[in-house]
């Protein structure tokens, strides 16, 4: 296949898929820019307003697009260019969105050695003679930076990432200005006071939460991102939170975050004996989640690049991403030469959401099975599963001690000096630019819930909005 004819399929692919789970549209906007199509022809121009539809959130189907174009509907060749657009992958075999990847690929290849030609072209006449060469350049240095840097624009790959300070002095009195009017700028709002004085969770980092088997681990993240996502209704503030469940199912994750806004055991849910009142308590809750800007793929065969594409598809989609959740980290299907690197790959990617989104994203990790073998059963940041690299990698770093559910699952451990066995802890065991330490919170077994024990007895589970006081 020619260049043109890549674009033409991968248009097609889009005009096809304008929507769906796959988000394939947004998915290759956030990875492909316009300029590799070829500027010569109606692609880039069609591509161009796809991209400007997808990030307004407009399903870039054919009608859309059609009406996005106006002036330029005509010259791009009209209804009957649409037309074979859309039936273009049929004609190359291709169902569905397979192969878009591959597509993406080819078209920012053509793009960036387009680019490199028209530059050497430009320079052509001048370094063809170099006798002449020397005569007309006066600062030879300051011709070969001009030259690179044309190249750099275009290639894309090798361009520097590199800032002037000032932008960020402009950002550091942006931010005071704020935080002197009592605004806190470095914080996602989860209504837990115990979290927020650590700035957990944050915007633009990458927190881990670890700790031995069924200690709490994923129902603590969920109460962080279920706090988050009330803070963002309540508050009429844009944006989503998003979990990625690999060891259950969506129902399931609907039931635990009801049970725990209401106070009910899910064993008796499932049992019918829960009484009428607190059942409808439980359907008001369910009603209530139903508004939330809470986002899950429950796809349990995933790896961690096809998590990246997803939650940037999502936050130009739905977005801003403000918070996701990763439960749990170990069970990605990356591949690697050993674990430890396919363990790598996977904290890598989820950083790289950070950075594309801006957002907090949160990895639940499993400690060595060694820690079990240890008298106070801590583990300690460096002893997760398979890779140190997590710990490593994570601006911070939590873990969930819980001795009330460690005697309900009958493991014997020596209680360090100063903790309560009443009261489940978590650990600040790394927390990049703010401070480490330890908060008791309330747990529940039989709700599977904690609670910021720093809030009054009638605050319910979040400090403000207390919303399962409603229920």
């Amino acid at each position: 296949m020619e260049i043109h004819e890549y674009e033409k399929l991968l248009l097609g692919i889009i005009l096809k898929n304008p929507s769906g789970n796959n988000r394939v549209p947004q998915r290759i906007v956030a990875e492909l820019e316009v300029d590799k199509f070829d500027s010569k022809g109606p692609n880039q121009v069609i591509y161009r307003t796809i991209q400007g539809l997808v990030q307004k959130r407009i399903i870039p189907n054919l009608p859309n697009v059609a009406s996005a174009l106006g002036e330029a509907y005509e010259s791009v060749g009209g209804e009957p260019y649409l037309q074979s657009l859309l039936s273009y992958p049929t004609l190359c075999g291709v169902t569905g969105s397979d192969g878009f990847e591959q597509c993406v690929k080819v078209i920012d290849s053509a793009g960036r050695l387009r680019h490199l030609a028209s530059v050497t072209n430009k320079y052509n006449d001048v370094l063809k003679d170099f006798e002449s060469a020397v005569a007309k350049v006066e600062d030879v240095d300051a011709f070969l930076s001009g030259f690179v840097s044309e190249i750099n624009d275009g290639v894309g790959r090798v361009r520097s990432s590199y800032n002037h300070i000032s932008n960020a002095v402009e950002e550091e009195k942006r931010r005071l200005a704020l935080e002197e009017k009592g605004y806190i700028v470095d914080l996602i709002p989860t209504g837990w006071p115990n979290l927020e004085k650590y700035f957990i969770p944050r915007p633009s980092t990458f927190g881990v939460i670890a700790g031995i088997t069924s200690m709490g681990k994923t129902q603590f993240a969920l109460q962080i991102m279920l706090g988050a996502a009330i803070w963002l209704k309540e508050t009429n503030t844009p944006g989503c939170v998003a979990i990625n469940e690999l060891e259950s199912v969506g129902w399931r994750l609907n039931r635990r975050l009801a049970c725990c806004l209401v106070g009910i055991d899910s064993n008796n849910l499932a049992l019918g004996a829960v009484p009428p009142k607190r059942l409808e308590k439980y359907y008001n809750a369910l009603d209530y989640i139903t508004e939330l800007p809470i986002y899950f793929d429950d796809n349990s065969n995933i790896s961690s690049m096809e998590m990246t594409w997803q939650a940037i598809a999502l936050h130009l989609e739905k977005g801003p991403r403000v918070l996701g959740v990763s439960d749990y980290v170990e069970l990605f299907t990356d591949e690697g030469v050993t674990e430890e690197l396919r363990v790598s790959t996977v904290v890598r990617n989820q950083r790289r959401i950070c950075g594309q989104t801006g957002g907090c994203e949160i990895a639940i990790s499993q400690f060595n099975n060694s820690i079990l073998q240890t008298s106070s059963k801590i583990g300690g940041i460096g002893r997760t599963r398979y890779s140190g690299a997590v710990g490593q990698a994570a601006d911070w770093f939590l873990e969930v001690y819980n001795p009330p559910q460690m005697r309900h699952n009958n493991i014997d451990f020596t209680l360090p000096d100063g903790m309560s066995e009443d009261s489940a802890y978590i650990l600040i065991e790394k927390n990049k630019d703010h401070a480490t330490g330890q908060e008791p919170f309330e747990w529940r077994c039989e709700w599977t819930r904690f609670r910021d024990i720093s809030l009054g007895m009638n605050e319910g589970v979040y400090r403000k909005p207390s919303i399962e006081e409603d229920f």
